[in-house]
């Protein structure tokens, strides 16, 4: 898996991303009307019923009315104001830095993101947050990067050394060989490195 999301799949995510918006949308018409209570029960039963009508042209009128009022919501403007100080910050780490349910924290996030506010990066299990337009891709794929111990130490050999080859990285990180491996791999599919096969023998490059 690498640094950025993979391509979704299309047969299973589709109808799951189409519900996903649906649902953002009416919750945040029930929290507009009725509080951020009221947002987490009304909009995900208003979604399974209403969402022929979002397939109207006011639909994207009403998203445009309501982005403003996104960080109207303290606990909204809050997680905001910390992913600007922390790029990249994962789920769970907003969950104990801001104190808050990690329910209520997803709903806050796909609001976020729903409204243009903030990108997300990695897979299921590894996604992290950065303020829209913030970082290019690369420059978030070098953060995600240098947070990671035996990434950035892989890297760091690389630079020292262009040229080095995976299985003396492995020596050099005291990691055996398919673990080194597996993070050339991932740091070259994020573009920050470069692989170049020799024979049997794999070289690694920095890229500018």
């Amino acid at each position: 898996m690498g640094l950025l999301d993979e391509l979704p799949d299309i047969g299973g995510d589709i109808l799951g991303e189409l519900f996903g918006t649906i649902k953002s949308i009416l919750d945040s018409l029930f929290e507009f009307l009725f509080g951020p209570e009221a947002a987490v029960v009304g909009g995900a039963a208003a979604a399974a019923a209403t969402y022929r009508w979002w397939k109207y042209p006011f639909a994207s009128l009403f998203t445009r009315i309501l982005k403003p009022r996104a960080l109207d919501q303290p606990a909204r403007a809050r997680i905001h104001a910390y992913m600007r100080e922390n790029p990249g910050v994962r789920a769970h780490d907003l969950v104990k830095a801001l104190d808050l349910a990690t329910g209520q924290t997803m709903h806050h996030l796909r609001m976020l993101e729903h409204q243009g506010l903030i990108v997300r990066t990695g897979g299921p299990f590894s996604r992290r947050y950065f303020l829209k337009g913030s970082m290019s891709p690369r420059e978030m794929a070098q953060h995600v990067a240098r947070q990671n111990p035996a990434l950035a130490g892989l890297q760091d050999a690389v630079a020292a050394s262009p040229g080095i080859s995976v299985a003396q990285v492995s020596e050099s990180l005291h990691v055996s060989a398919p673990h080194a491996s597996r993070l050339a791999l991932q740091l070259a599919a994020a573009g920050l490195i470069e692989r170049v096969p020799e024979g049997r023998v794999v070289r690694l490059f920095p890229r500018p």
